[in-house]
């Protein structure tokens, strides 16, 4: 579980000279949203898996959730996946297969905090589970950019804990260059004390 440690001192986002509560360039109190405050805070994470995925081809972007335990972690996720031709894009919840062991890098990169989310990505090897979200991205032949998931704050999802899931891409054309992203922030008692608010 990520703590914060000196984080706190960090996020006081101040004068260098006045000590108020202000920007150092206009003086006036910053504002940033939830999201962006998690970054601030060393507890917001990222991964990106890519391929060229051939006709009737796949592309799976595989995350494990962490169990709830004593620090009640909760893993609040968007996710992007583009790709140049069309393909369809589904996210699962439940599936079946191996379990990933690659740990995310850290938005806030001067943060030594570790995320207990870990990520994996595969061509195969991953079924069955509940059918979340679907996309159907492009038009056979029209080279353009698709792109499809939840990347707004409102499309976000707070996971289930000690759950596999997996973003499956199928591609439906050949040489398709596929790109998914998952960012997420992970929160429990360590950021909002004895309360559970979220």
């Amino acid at each position: 579980m990520a703590t914060l440690n000196d984080v706190y001192p960090r996020l006081q986002l101040m004068a260098r000279t006045s000590g108020k509560n202000a920007d150092h360039l206009g003086g006036h109190l910053p504002v940033i949203d939830t999201g962006h405050r998690f970054v601030h805070l060393g507890v917001h994470f990222f991964h990106t898996a890519t391929a060229i995925v051939g006709n009737a081809a796949f592309l799976y972007h595989v995350f494990l959730t962490p169990a709830h335990g004593t620090p009640e972690t909760e893993c609040h996720l968007l996710y992007a996946v583009t790709t140049s031709v069309t393909a369809d894009i589904e996210l699962w919840e439940g599936v079946t297969g191996t379990a990933p062991t690659v740990g995310p890098f850290n938005s806030r990169r001067d943060s030594a905090n570790v995320a207990d989310m870990l990520v994996a990505s595969a061509t195969t090897g991953y079924t069955g589970g509940t059918l979340l979200d679907k996309f159907l991205a492009g038009v056979v032949g029209n080279a353009r950019v698709r792109t499809g998931g939840a990347s707004g704050r409102d499309g976000e999802l707070i996971l289930k804990p000690s759950t596999l899931y997996a973003i499956k891409v199928s591609s439906l054309a050949a040489d398709n260059r596929v790109s998914s992203q998952l960012s997420w922030y992970e929160i429990g008692r360590n950021i909002v004390g004895g309360l559970h608010v979220f």
